[in-house]
């Protein structure tokens, strides 16, 4: 399989609209929560909203974004948390559509606020994934292990480990998140193969393919095939 047949399977897989590293492997949907917020409390923010999103679909990244700042800052000031959290979700999309990481972050991790404000947890789960996954793009590996299932995690060891509670791997475990729970399992798994322990990482790999019904196992069976060529390497 050619580099360019290789990357665009890994776009196709869950439709990932993000910009990510050619050297890992995508596990979750880059698809922004765009459409219409039911619950806006103004029609002028739910219209800004709208807006945001027709200028993403036409492609103006930058337009969309000036605009869901503005929406975003108005559901702050009326305390509307669950709609911030959608449009903090679509504004770390967008900036990472134009590969600015540290916006990408810090709107993560606000999407991560609100939606705990709310008690949104399997979409706080969601949230962790992701951003799991955006440091593990970035080649901070530690991090992505930490959100997912915990800073104690021993990257030594060829052992499964618990998770914290509120990592991402157990709230999709705990909220029966099948989708969430496939790519949690596949990142730390890409993770663990990255840092060298291809043990472990044949493990969580595993698991990611005992989820039913995911839709996945031909990239899943690729990421071990990778992990089982870095072995042979050795």
């Amino acid at each position: 399989m050619s580099n360019r047949d290789r990357q665009l399977n890994k776009r196709r897989f869950l439709g990932f609209l993000f910009l990510c590293s050619f050297i890992f492997f995508t596990w979750l949907i880059h698809v922004p929560l765009i459409g219409n917020i039911a619950t806006a409390q103004t029609a002028d923010i739910s219209r800004q909203v709208e807006q945001g999103v027709k200028s993403y679909e036409a492609g103006d990244i930058r337009g969309a974004i000036e605009t869901w700042e503005k929406a975003l800052d108005a559901y702050k000031k009326v305390n509307n948390a669950k709609n911030a959290a959608v449009v903090s979700e679509n504004l770390a999309r967008a900036y990472q559509q134009l590969g600015d990481t540290k916006e990408a972050i810090a709107f993560f991790n606000e999407a991560i606020t609100h939606y705990s404000a709310v008690k949104d947890l399997r979409q706080v789960g969601r949230m962790l994934t992701e951003l799991a996954q955006t440091y593990n793009n970035q080649g901070q590996v530690r991090k992505a292990i930490s959100l997912l299932c915990s800073n104690k995690f021993d990257i030594k060891s060829d052992k499964k480990q618990p998770c914290e509670t509120n990592s991402a791997l157990q709230l999709a475990l705990t909220n029966k998140d099948s989708r969430t729970e496939v790519a949690a399992f596949g990142i730390l798994g890409e993770a663990l193969r990255l840092l060298g322990n291809y043990n472990l990482a044949i493990q969580y790999l595993e698991d990611a393919a005992k989820v039913k019904d995911s839709g996945y196992e031909i990239l899943i069976n690729n990421s071990l095939g990778n992990v089982h060529t870095n072995l042979g390497q050795l």
